[in-house]
């Protein structure tokens, strides 16, 4: 694909002109693109200025220069890194920006693209406006306006293809990256493996329930009481054994328990439980990739 400016396009996001649906359900996918600051000439870059923030470098077409921009359903977009799958974060009212992990309820990873008389954009994260003063200082935040410092060209430079659902998928926690195992009564995580004691599939039992059958041992994830999940007997009929599945705008699955309407969760020590809907954590968020 062609180079080409994203204004135009980043300017009807930006200002709420349109509805965007959510990226798993845009048969297109999202954009990929270079985020180039017109002041210096140099592109944000993935890799770290000082361990933990990112810094401004050449622009070389790495994958550490790259992101997607994901539509957010509460407004703005996240530029999550196609490297390592982190989102730009300003981090609470931090003067820098960090590279964090994904999650559409913190709400200072959500950025506007905002395109001004120039036909360059200004990238605003909350209240304030990313600028690069000094290369050696990556992307900060200042109250003044930092005139073509504060400026940035989106170039479009790949898709990312939207996901494609699987039959058969392992379940794997979004905040440790482990895999739900089931080699008997009590389901565990574990490191993620080809093993089929990690294989599920989704047995729709009708009304947005479903069913997360073990493919290697036939049994199916149950909320028996509290906070307890074994793996039980499949019985269509019994009400432990129901789960809704909502997917938001990053890919992340919450998995709730249509009968306690408790979360999927994965604790402190690593084990598997239902709590109520926490928000702020990745521990209650899943990746379904295919097993």
């Amino acid at each position: 694909m062609g180079m080409k400016k994203l204004c135009v396009a980043l300017a009807v996001v930006a200002l709420g002109a349109v509805t965007v649906a959510p990226a798993s359900a845009a048969p297109e996918g999202n954009r990929i693109v270079e985020i180039r600051n017109v002041g210096h000439g140099l592109c944000i870059d993935n890799t770290p200025q000082d361990r933990y923030r990112p810094s401004v470098a050449t622009c070389t077409g790495s994958a550490a220069q790259r992101y997607e921009v994901v539509p957010a359903t509460a407004g703005g977009v996240f530029l999550r890194s196609i490297e390592d799958g982190t989102c730009l974060d300003r981090l609470g009212q931090s003067i820098s920006l960090h590279p964090m992990a994904c999650n559409v309820e913190t709400a200072t990873q959500r950025a506007e693209l905002l395109p001004d008389a120039s036909g360059f954009v200004k990238l605003r994260f909350q209240d304030r406006f990313a600028q690069v003063l000094y290369e050696d200082m990556g992307v900060i935040f200042l109250d003044e306006d930092m005139g073509n410092y504060e400026q940035w060209e989106i170039r479009e430079v790949g898709v990312v293809p939207p996901p494609t659902p699987a039959a058969v998928v392992r379940l794997r926690n979004a905040d440790d990256k482990t895999c739900l195992t089931v080699a008997g009564v009590k389901p565990a995580m574990a490191a993620c493996t080809t093993a089929p004691d990690q294989a599920f599939e989704r047995v729709d039992l009708g009304g947005g329930e479903v069913a997360l059958r073990a493919k290697a041992s036939g049994r199916c994830l149950a909320n028996q009481s509290f906070a307890e999940v074994t793996a039980a007997t499949c019985v269509a009929t019994a009400s432990a054994q129901r789960w809704t599945i909502d997917v938001d705008e990053l890919g992340h699955f919450k998995i709730t328990n249509a009968s306690t309407a408790r979360v999927l969760t994965v604790t402190s020590g690593g084990a598997v439980e239902t709590y109520p809907h926490w928000g702020f954590t990745l521990a209650q968020k899943w990746l379904l990739p295919a097993a």
